[in-house]
Order: structure tokens, then C-alpha cells, then sequence
């Protein structure tokens, strides 16, 4: 009787553990989807549609890494419209903008899931009209620079048989084409991927991936590292804009330095593109095999938002 009392024990633990294992791998899963990274949200209470010369604004806003991947290098540039508004600090200075460097955001886990954020505050004073002018109005420009990731995993079929020249049985088929819906985490996405088996000389394979790079979120896709360049008080060139690296991709016991990915760093034209990564070894395996793909690219970010606000005058009556 004691004996099976402890075996019931034991059956109830290893199910208890399972179910606890698949929900986490749900949780995970759910975590690497979406399209946005890190978000700017204004405190509404702090911006007024309308204010008065001299009167003081408090400006705040609220930056969350809604993503799983840790935000670096992250900057917010703020600028106001010289001589009508200038900065609490400085109210003497003749620049108009200020930058703020922020510490990084980390991304949420299966057992952290709660964002994390920071809030940015920059009081600033609203200057004196001329005697002409009984309003003007005027805009709050801000913009965020971060660097972020995105993961994709997808199974793939690698085939050293593709065009089927042996009635051996498979134990997978090969897919030209894997959607993968949904997102990744971040507002660049690997929306697809295309799979080939390259037959060299010797009637080896060699596995080719199309990799095709979405931006889906708002802002503008950078080169990862750039964001200082960007997010500054002088205007960055246009090379550093639209670029995605690959930074892994790696399945069975084959990693990045494995392969030969065209072009190196991806220029995103119209919002989306594609690299195609060939593997430069032959898989040995003379049978069919499913196996994950792992992906995983780096770039950087950018989003402005503005604010309106109307400049009355204090008029004498």
C-alpha cells in the first residue's frame, strides 16, 4: 500500500512538472511576438493645449521596452522652437535642443513579465511674446534612438536528396517558403523565410536561406551603433539609415561563421528586404532531417513624436 501511495506521488510530480514546462514554453513563446520595442508616451496632464508667456512647463514623458530583448545605447533628443520656448536649466542658452542618455531598458522574461521603463523630465519656461503678437503656436519635437534585436526560430527541412532520386522514405519535406506571422518582439521582423538545397559538384548539399526583413513598427530603421550619431544635435548622413545586420544563424552544429550571408549588412529598400545566407560546408547526412533555424538580427531605431501648444499673451486688461 506505501509503495503505491508513493508511485501516485511520484506520477502527480512528473505531471505537475510537465504541465509547469508547456505553460512556460507558451509564455515564452507569446513573449517573442509583436512588433514593438521600445514606446514614448507623453504624460497627458503635463502638456497643455494652451499656456501662457513666462508660465512654466513641466514636460515628462514615459519611455517602456514593451520587447523581450534589452534596449542599448538608447537617447532621447528634445527640441523647441528657438525663441519661444528654452529649457528650465538653462533658460539663458542659446541652444535649442537638449539630449538625454538613457540606461538600458531590459526586456521582459517568462519570469519577469512586467515592462521596463524610465521616465524623462525636463522642465521647461515659455518666453515672452513680442508686443505684436497676441498668440503663437508652437511645437515640442521629440525623438527616441535605441539599439534593439529580433530572434526568429523557424524548422527546417534539410534534404541532401531534393530532387528526390532515391524512393527512401523522408522524414521530413522540404518548404521553399515559412511564414512566420506574427513578429518577433520589435518593430524589424523576419516575416520569411525560403530554404534551398544547393547541389555542388561532389552531389553533396549545401542549405541556402532567403531571409526576407520587414520594419513594421512607426519610426525609421538605423545601423546598429548609430543612434549617438542620429539622436544628436547635428544631422547623421544617410548611410547610417535603413541597415539590418545578421548577427547568428546557426542549425545542428553549423553557426554564422559557417556561412556566407549576401549582402553583409542588409539596406532596407521600401521598408523591406532580403539577405540569402549559403552555407560554404556540405551537410554529411545522407537522409532527410528536420532541425530549428535560429536567426537573429540587430539594428537600430528611431521614432519622433511632436506636441502643439499655443503661446497667449498676458494682455494688460
Amino acid at each position: 500500500m506505501k509503495n503505491k501511495i508513493i508511485f501516485l506521488l511520484l506520477i502527480i510530480l512528473i505531471t505537475s512538472c510537465t504541465s509547469n514546462n508547456n505553460n512556460d514554453a507558451e509564455l515564452e513563446k507569446d513573449l517573442y511576438k509583436g512588433t514593438q520595442g521600445v514606446i514614448l508616451e507623453y504624460f497627458e496632464n503635463n502638456f497643455p493645449d494652451e499656456v501662457f508667456e513666462n508660465e512654466k512647463l513641466d514636460y515628462a514623458v514615459k519611455l517602456t521596452n514593451k520587447g523581450p530583448y534589452t534596449a542599448h545605447n538608447i537617447r532621447l533628443l528634445v527640441s523647441l522652437e528657438k525663441g519661444y520656448m528654452t529649457f528650465a536649466s538653462d533658460p539663458e542658452a542659446l541652444t535649442n535642443i537638449k539630449v538625454r542618455e538613457i540606461a538600458p531598458l531590459e526586456g521582459k522574461t517568462i519570469f519577469n513579465p512586467l515592462d521596463d521603463f524610465d521616465v524623462v523630465e525636463l522642465p521647461m519656461i515659455v518666453k515672452s511674446l513680442d508686443d505684436l503678437s497676441e498668440y503663437h503656436d508652437t511645437v515640442i519635437l521629440t525623438t527616441l534612438c535605441y539599439d534593439y534585436k529580433g530572434i526568429a526560430i523557424a524548422d527546417v527541412c534539410i534534404d541532401p536528396d531534393p530532387f528526390d532520386t532515391t524512393s527512401r522514405e523522408k522524414e521530413c519535406n522540404l518548404k521553399e517558403s515559412i511564414s512566420l506571422s506574427g513578429g518577433q518582439g520589435g518593430p524589424v521582423v523576419i516575416d520569411k523565410i525560403e530554404t534551398r538545397m544547393m547541389v555542388n559538384d561532389d552531389s553533396t548539399v549545401s542549405p541556402q536561406f532567403k531571409i526576407y526583413v520587414t520594419n513594421q513598427g512607426q519610426g525609421t530603421v538605423l545601423k546598429e551603433g548609430t543612434t549617438r550619431l542620429v539622436c544628436n544635435k547635428e544631422s547623421a548622413t544617410t548611410e547610417v539609415y535603413n541597415i539590418v545586420r545578421i548577427s547568428k544563424i546557426q542549425f545542428s552544429e553549423f553557426t554564422k561563421k559557417d556561412f556566407n550571408c549576401i549582402p553583409e549588412d542588409l539596406v532596407l529598400r521600401n521598408e523591406q528586404d532580403f539577405i540569402t545566407c549559403t552555407l560554404e560546408k556540405s551537410v554529411n547526412e545522407n537522409y532527410a532531417y528536420q532541425t530549428p533555424l535560429t536567426v537573429e538580427i540587430v539594428y537600430g531605431y528611431t521614432e519622433s513624436s511632436s506636441k502643439e501648444i499655443k503661446i497667449k499673451k498676458i494682455l494688460p486688461y
